[in-house]
């Protein structure tokens, strides 16, 4: 029906449904514009949690592409993002290659749906030459079900196994000295 066949009232009941519409709209952005805020917000938090955390954090695609680490590990590694960000993790040269071969086949039985330990301690060179023990825990992540990526904290151990080593050469000298 045509607008000039309608009459008073039907008009002025289609506007206002028009108006309750034109609402509902302002309404919901409203409502979206507050989602989108409390969003970011919480974003930020997140970040700025992971970034401040006393452990170190990195993510490493299943190909080994490492994707982000946080400030704390840049400090435990001495490398940059820069730096790191976009490499492979096994092509670094950062692993004595023994324990890269453990670290690879740790991870494919993981992809594979089977368990291992996920803390591990492992030595790893840092920037400057040095070597250093960690203590790392992954995470595998997945996306719509397949696994994507790892997350893993890492932890500088060095005081502890330099102590550990202290105490076992402490035992044995004075196992050593029992035995004279």
């Amino acid at each position: 029906m045509k607008d000039e066949n309608k009459t008073k009232e039907q008009l002025i009941n289609e506007l206002a449904k028009m108006r309750k519409k034109i609402a509902d709209l302002e309404e919901i952005t409203v409502e979206e514009r507050q989602a989108k805020k409390k969003l970011k917000e919480s974003e930020k938090k997140y970040k700025d949690l992971v970034e401040e955390t006393p452990i170190g954090i990195i993510n490493i695609e299943i190909i080994g592409k490492i994707t982000y680490i946080n400030k704390r590990l840049e400090k435990i590694s001495g490398y940059s993002r820069e730096e790191i960000v976009g490499k492979n993790v096994f092509k670094l040269g950062i692993f004595p290659d023994e324990m890269l071969k453990i670290l690879k086949e740790r991870l494919k039985v993981r992809l594979k749906g089977g368990s291992t330990r996920q803390r591990r301690e492992i030595c790893f060179k840092c920037k400057d030459g040095k070597w250093m023990w960690i203590e790392i825990t992954a995470k595998l992540i997945k996306k719509w079900g397949i696994p994507a990526s790892f997350r893993i904290t890492v932890q500088n151990i060095n005081e502890r196994k330099q102590a550990e080593q202290q105490i076992k050469q402490g035992y044995e000298k004075l196992q050593r000295t029992m035995e004279a």
